[in-house]
């Protein structure tokens, strides 16, 4: 029987906070598609 929901996590990961300038955050948003990857 499939098992449903998400796998367990591998427990090594680590989360985490950037910073960054406006200017780059907006150099980012004028060139992207969104955010999305995929």
């Amino acid at each position: 029987m499939a098992r449903r929901g998400r796998p367990p996590g591998s427990g090594t990961k680590k989360s985490t906070t950037i910073r960054f300038d406006k200017d780059v955050l907006e150099a980012f948003r004028a060139g992207g598609h969104g955010g999305s990857c995929g």
